[in-house]
């Protein structure tokens, strides 16, 4: 139980390290827990309300599921050890329950509550629980607010190209260097893609897609385009013959209403 709960933290705490100083790469936990938090948004994703919180409540979703595991995992080390615990009044800390609080305290970085490490060696490993919860809600909070970043400057790269629309000159000035940007750093902070808004010109990334089926782009600018959405996760490897369905397929994978977007092609 002990290497159970050893694995279980250090898998959450790498996935972890992924999403947050990864550029890039997410570990399979994240991009699991994140899709099946978004599937569900989609229940109700005809919604307005649906489309404003579906990209909070994936992240909190996600942040919760990184904070449970570490702490069940740290519990089943306490738990397994035979007296590494013991409480205030100096009998064992017997029960899961305990060894739970305990964790739960020294992650939050509240102490160990009613419960003592039973040994320096359990004292010393305590300390290493202290440190894995600060790591642990440092990173997460800054993976949120990157993630927020990068899903707020989508939907102004979105409003941009209205101001400057395709086939324009300012579209190849000014939009195209913009939105290589933006794609750099959803390639960089992919959960950014599970993000809506009740404003359906600013949906990503069906607005992307919409973008590339645009008939005001000269061909020019459509190679550009086309380079630049090669660098979409996902995407990187697809040929230029298959490009279009790919495109729409990733852009399905990221809508609260993929069926409606079908239907709207």
């Amino acid at each position: 139980m002990i290497l159970l709960g050893a694995a279980l933290v250090a898998i959450s705490l790498w996935d972890i390290l992924l999403c947050a100083l990864g550029a890039g790469q997410s570990g399979a936990l994240s991009r699991a827990v994140a899709r099946f938090g978004f599937a569900r948004m989609r229940t109700i994703g005809h919604t307005r309300i649906a489309h404003r919180i579906c990209g909070p409540v994936t992240m909190a979703w996600l942040g919760a599921v990184w904070i449970a595991a570490v702490a069940f995992g740290w519990s089943l080390i306490f738990f397994a050890a035979s007296r590494s615990l013991e409480t205030t009044k100096g009998l064992p800390a017997a029960s899961f329950a305990d060894s739970l609080s305990y964790a739960g305290h020294l992650l939050s970085t509240l102490g160990g509550g009613y419960a003592n490490p039973a040994g320096t060696g359990w004292s010393l490993i305590s300390v290493i629980t202290g440190v894995t919860g600060m790591l642990v809600l440092t990173l997460a909070v800054s993976f949120v607010f990157s993630t927020t970043q990068a899903a707020a400057q989508g939907r102004a790269v979105m409003a941009l190209a209205e101001v400057f629309p395709p086939g324009s000159d300012e579209f190849t000035g000014q939009f195209l260097p913009q939105f290589s940007s933006y794609v750099a750093q959803v390639k960089s902070i992919p959960f950014a893609l599970f993000y809506s808004t009740a404003r359906p010109q600013r949906r990503l990334p069906r607005g992307i897609y919409r973008l590339w089926r645009d008939a005001r782009l000269t061909e020019t600018q459509r190679r550009a385009l086309r380079i630049i959405l090669h660098e979409i996760p996902g995407l990187e490897e697809v040929a230029p013959e298959r490009f279009d369905g790919a495109l729409l397929d990733w852009a399905m994978r990221h809508d609260l209403c993929p069926n409606e977007m079908r239907r709207s092609q």
